[in-house]
């Protein structure tokens, strides 16, 4: 997702050294109004991994720079260290534009106390517009975070350095909500997964060797590779796990035993954590669940379902 423009206008006139520079807010009050990242737990849930746009107006942040004959402008953007303190990337796209400025958009850049600089030219009068967009990163605690970005214009042609020129600032705010998420094979969209014990005809002497050994059947397929989960809350995760046989399998197998789970009945039981995760972690893999089987069973192909649900520690 790209950063959504909203409603802001920040009007810098730069004038020569000799005649002073001035900052004009136009509306006054707009350089005021935070850039805001407030989503849902839904919707951080659906950008984890990618980005998210602004939910309240300040954007796009456009600076119409006035500057005299002979001039060559430069600008440079900086965020200020986030209250409190967190691992929060902010990231800017820049346009440059004017009736005498050929108009050209830099990437996404992530903003830090580093200020990144930029050229804006020597058209009397240009359009710098910045988009914002935020990283959805699972890693940070929830809470509200607090910053501010920093503009600043200056003649480049008489003060390389920009230790002169014009500056404005305007907030940043962002609330990160507690959640907790399951992720299979990538995708936050499901919370299913199927596992598959097809023991019939060539596999049969691996059932009767799983009965000797006394251990669980292996799998032999699933429809999935992965599940993974993570929560930003310090109480940590609670993964509850529910299993349901196929009709078929019901009905060709009556006496067909438990699904488990690292040896331990899939049906009912509860993965756990006491902490947040960094991220996505790895939960469970196919390899992860077995079937008991005692040698009454038909040899066959016993398929079921397993349902997951995410919860935060109580």
């Amino acid at each position: 997702m790209i950063g959504r423009r909203v409603y802001a206008a920040c009007v810098l006139l730069l004038g020569s050294l000799a005649l002073g520079q001035t900052v004009q807010c136009v509306p006054k009050k707009d350089c005021s109004n935070p850039v805001q990242f407030a989503p849902s737990q839904a919707q951080f849930i659906a950008a984890l991994g990618s980005a998210l746009q602004p939910t309240a107006p300040g954007m796009p942040i456009q600076l119409k720079v006035h500057v005299g004959k002979g001039a060559d402008v430069a600008a440079e953007v900086s965020r200020s260290p986030w209250t409190p303190a967190a691992a929060i990337s902010l990231e800017a796209r820049i346009t440059v534009s004017g009736p005498q400025v050929a108009t050209r958009t830099l990437d996404w850049l992530p903003l830090s106390e580093v200020p990144r600089t930029f050229v804006v030219g020597d058209g009397q009068l240009t359009n710098v517009d910045l988009d914002y967009r935020l990283r959805a990163d699972g890693s940070v605690a929830p809470g509200t975070y607090t910053a501010s970005i920093t503009y600043h214009v200056w003649d480049s042609s008489q003060a390389p350095n920009g230790a002169t020129g014009t500056t404005i600032t305007s907030p940043v705010t962002v609330i990160i909500p507690a959640f907790v998420a399951l992720r299979i094979d990538g995708s936050v969209a499901g919370q299913e997964a199927t596992v598959r014990f097809d023991y019939g005809g060539a596999n049969a002497a691996a059932y009767v060797a799983a009965i000797s050994a006394k251990r669980p059947l292996a799998f032999t397929s699933a429809d999935f590779r992965h599940i993974d989960v993570a929560t930003n809350d310090p109480r940590g995760y609670r993964v509850q796990v529910s299993v349901a046989e196929s009709t078929v399998t019901r009905a060709q197998h009556p006496g067909v035993g438990d699904v488990l789970i690292r040896g331990v009945p899939a049906q009912g039981t509860a993965l756990s954590s006491t902490h947040a995760t960094d991220g996505f972690e790895a939960l469970l893999t196919p390899g992860d669940f077995g079937l008991h089987v005692d040698g009454s069973e038909t040899p066959g192909s016993y398929v079921f379902r397993v349902t997951f649900q995410a919860f935060a520690n109580p």
